[in-house]
């Protein structure tokens, strides 16, 4: 998954926690900023989250490598009060190179919660 901002804003950018019910290990998870604290976005630990320390600009993301091919039926995004991505779209790859927009809010203001299918 790729997480990107489209618009320019002037809080940093947060994650502060992401859940996928797995059994084994993801492969790995990326960012645009701050990249060595990343694994705070989804470590468990309510008190942590991944910020970019930096404000929000075009072109920010984050990408969550899954390590495989998974179905899921949902997405969220937990973030500290008033450090929500301002904007953000959620793409997805089977392949790191060609990617499908799952969804978008350029004018976000709090978590994301995401349903997909029925």
């Amino acid at each position: 998954m790729l997480f990107s901002l489209p618009a320019r804003w002037k809080t940093p950018w947060l994650i502060s926690e992401i859940s996928v019910g797995l059994a084994e290990a993801w492969a790995g998870a990326k960012a645009s900023h701050n990249p060595a604290s990343v694994s705070q976005a989804f470590d468990g630990n309510l008190e942590t989250a991944w910020s970019s320390q930096d404000k929000q600009q075009p072109g920010m993301w984050f990408e969550l490598d899954l390590g495989a091919v998974r179905t899921f039926d949902g997405l969220r995004v937990d973030s500290p009060q008033s450090r929500a991505p301002r904007g953000y779209l959620i793409r997805i790859s089977e392949d790191g190179k060609t990617w499908q927009d799952l969804a978008a809010n350029p004018d976000n203001w709090g978590n994301i919660n995401l349903e997909f299918g029925a």
